[in-house]
């Protein structure tokens, strides 16, 4: 567009417009390994990204670019999904997560949107991420116990005590990651997954 004034002084102003969808963000990868359990110390996942790109590959218009805006992000339990087209995030390569809930479902999703509004029609999504973030449940009872009686049936003291201990830890709808090993005085006894008791 132009604008001139009475004295033929003119001003020159080039509007580019740009209604080309951004290209995703790649090379989505994450602090913790895929379909491998974590801790409630590790309970916070933080991804991270190379940059996506504006698409500046028109013929019609090469300069019909305007950056990228930021991204619409998600944490859920789908393996595929695309964000609502709300911008969570400005122009950043990584994002860390709240504490996760156990399960080992969860999943993050990104999608990229440019300064001009556009959104990508895709989003990449990486997981799933495995938490357990609840500690083994353990269980001591006393099974038997020996006492030392005066002839009057008064006890004098416990001469010996045998103990049941039952550890578990439940696996609910797959949220848990089960028994990995139980230590008893310095004693490593390793248990498949699930319960235990002696």
């Amino acid at each position: 567009s132009k604008a001139y004034d009475l004295a033929q002084n003119v001003t020159t102003h080039t509007f580019i417009c740009d209604t080309w969808p951004p290209f995703a963000a790649t090379g989505l990868t994450a602090d913790h390994l895929v379909s491998t359990w974590y801790g409630k110390e590790k309970a916070s996942i933080t991804a991270g990204w190379e940059p996506a790109k504006d698409d500046t590959d028109h013929v019609s218009n090469p300069a019909d670019v305007s950056g990228i805006a930021g991204y619409s992000i998600s944490w859920n339990y789908k393996a595929v999904d695309v964000p609502d087209p709300v911008k969570d995030i400005d122009a950043v390569s990584s994002y860390a997560s709240p504490e996760l809930s156990d399960g080992q479902n969860h999943y993050f999703h990104i999608r990229s949107v440019d300064k001009a509004g556009n959104w990508d029609d895709a989003a990449v999504d990486i997981g799933p991420f495995w938490i357990d973030a609840t500690k083994p449940n353990i269980i001591i009872s006393i099974i038997d116990e020996i006492e030392e009686k005066l002839p009057d049936g008064t006890v004098l003291y416990i001469k010996a005590r045998t103990f049941g201990v039952s550890v578990t830890d439940s696996i609910v709808n797959d949220a848990r990651s089960g028994l990995k090993e139980i230590t008893i005085n310095d004693v490593v006894y390793a248990r498949p997954q699930g319960a235990a008791s002696w």
